[in-house]
């Protein structure tokens, strides 16, 4: 018996006699499938070489190339390495820099849904304008006092403190209301700078109908001509005036600049050392107008909040910054900054470079879900985050408990409400559109009683979202939640034809050779209720639904 046991510890592991050009040129492990896994996770074209490689023996001599095949159900079961391991690891999706992405998992859901018609990953509803709300100006921009009226300025102001500032706290608004005054004094010495003061203005102007679309690219493109101007200005207003950017993009732009913005706006608060506390030792940091210790940690919190989730949604690398502050900010009255900020921890911890189980999942979608988030920008926020948590625990096939199940489609319902507020209020917040598109997707993978009665609700909010921002990013979004939604419509109906086809072949009542005298006949009863075990399969509301004909 040693013998055979020490001859098969010299046997190589079996594995695929082939890997996909994906895979090889990724290194990652193919099963040898048509298309393989990873390529089915994240939309490559899987192809495979028509002569594989040559592998050498040992010695240095070759093997001569295998035959392969292209067939799925040969290549299938030429390894070994699809037998199930005791323990439930990360899977490659899982592991990637796309594992937290919304439109990776859109795309990868589409697939198990019906794979032929799967949609290409694009980011649907990642704001309401994706681009559309900039414009190229003609306009000779020196100063802001050449594009609004101090009156203007001041209302713009107003509306940016009520509408942003309470989620995205970072900004003394004494300072602010100084600058505004002194700007119209020719000669005076700028409390802050005048970059600061637009990207303030061109995020008033996109949350009002205070001015028209050219005043605010008009101020959006000066913010960013002073900005170059000052590009060896690293102070804590330079940073500011970068968050400040990179908010607008999120809100209106695109990805990528947007991400690009982000990772600028943490390097200039990393090279100003905001990102220590005052009083360690940080030799580089900048001298420039003083910032008290609660400020440093708020935008440095609003631009890690920024970046992290940026880098999600594209599958990028993100910011991290060495030596930096743990310590929270604090509260303010009339601000829910820290609610957002507050998430940091539990964001952080679904880096793609770390490790996470199925069973430390569960533990943070459980403490996410218990969270207190008051105002509807927050609420999304958590949702937001809640349903990242989701598509982690979906795409490792982890089993998630009822209550908690019930506890995500409540916020998933709480959230909805929270766009509506948003769109009474005329508040295009980023999340507006993308929470209610990835909703009905998650709606859709829950696949319970409960998550399909408020598909109906999602679908609606989503189409007053399209209705209300007539834009092609809200009309893509709307129509790719409907298409999804056909699709699995049809795996359903596919599925009830084959179960009616199995009914006919095996119907309810047939006698059959195991059938005694006196044994219970569903022909006896008036409905499936009265079954003696069939209420140990079904909760009692999907009882009650099927028996009167609503489920």
């Amino acid at each position: 018996m040693s013998e055979i046991s020490d001859a098969r510890s010299r046997q190589p592991r079996q594995r695929s006699r082939i890997a996909c050009e994906p895979c090889r040129e990724r290194k990652r492990k193919c099963d040898g499938d048509h298309p393989c896994e990873l390529c089915r996770n994240f939309g490559y074209e899987c192809s495979y070489r028509s002569h594989p490689r040559k592998r050498r023996r040992e010695n240095g001599s070759t093997l001569p190339s295998q035959p392969f095949s292209s067939s799925p159900q040969e290549n299938s079961g030429t390894t070994l390495d699809q037998t199930p391991a005791p323990t439930l690891a990360p899977t490659p999706f899982a592991q990637s820099l796309e594992s937290n992405s919304g439109s990776a998992f859109v795309r990868t859901f589409a697939i198990t849904v019906d794979p032929s018609n799967a949609p290409p990953s694009q980011m649907l509803g990642w704001n309401v304008f994706l681009g559309q709300r900039q414009v190229s100006t003609n306009m000779p921009l020196r100063s802001v006092t050449d594009i609004v009226t101090q009156s203007d300025m001041q209302d713009l102001v107003a509306v940016y403190f009520d509408k942003i500032d309470p989620c995205y706290g970072f900004i003394d608004r004494e300072l602010v209301d100084q600058t505004v005054q002194q700007l119209w004094v020719p000669g005076s010495n700028l409390s802050i700078p005048e970059a600061v003061v637009c990207g303030i203005a061109a995020l008033g102007c996109a949350f009002s109908n205070l001015q028209d679309l050219q005043t605010e690219t008009s101020l959006f493109i000066l913010a960013k001509l002073l900005l170059d101007l000052a590009a060896e200005d690293i102070t804590y207003d330079t940073a500011t005036a970068w968050v400040l950017r990179t908010v607008y993009l999120r809100l209106t732009g695109r990805p990528e600049e947007t991400w690009m913005a982000s990772c600028i706006a943490l390097h200039f608060i990393d090279a100003a050392g905001l990102h220590c506390e005052i009083g360690t030792d940080a030799t580089f940091r900048r001298a420039g107008r003083p910032s008290t210790p609660d400020m440093n940690r708020r935008i440095l919190g609003v631009a890690r909040h920024l970046n992290v989730w940026l880098s999600f949604d594209l599958g990028r690398t993100r910011v991290t910054l060495q030596n930096m502050s743990t310590v929270p900010a604090s509260p303010r009255p009339n601000d829910y900054t820290t609610e957002l900020l507050g998430l940091l921890f539990y964001t952080e911890n679904l880096d793609p470079t770390k490790t996470i189980s199925g069973p430390e999942l569960i533990k943070a979608i459980s403490e996410v879900l218990d969270r207190v988030h008051t105002k509807p920008p927050s609420i999304l926020a958590q949702c937001n985050l809640t349903l990242c948590l989701f598509r982690r625990l979906y795409t490792l096939r982890w089993l998630v408990q009822d209550d908690i199940l019930d506890k995500i489609v409540q916020l998933i319902e709480k959230a909805i409400q929270a766009v509506h507020t948003l769109l009474e209020a005329g508040s295009p917040w980023h999340h507006m559109a993308n929470v209610p598109f990835q909703s009905v997707c998650t709606l859709l993978a829950i696949d319970t009683t409960k998550s399909f009665s408020l598909l109906g609700p999602t679908m609606s909010c989503l189409s007053t979202v399209s209705d209300t921002h007539q834009t092609k990013a809200t009309q893509d979004a709307y129509n790719a939640a409907r298409a999804l939604i056909s699709m699995h419509q049809k795996r359903r109906e596919a599925n009830v034809v084959r179960q009616s086809e199995m009914l006919k072949l095996y119907p309810i009542g047939a006698p059959t050779g195991n059938d005694t005298p006196g044994q219970f006949s569903f022909d006896q009863a008036q409905n499936f209720a009265e079954v003696p075990w069939f209420s140990e399969f079904f909760t009692d509301m999907e009882i009650a639904n099927f028996v009167n004909g609503t489920g």
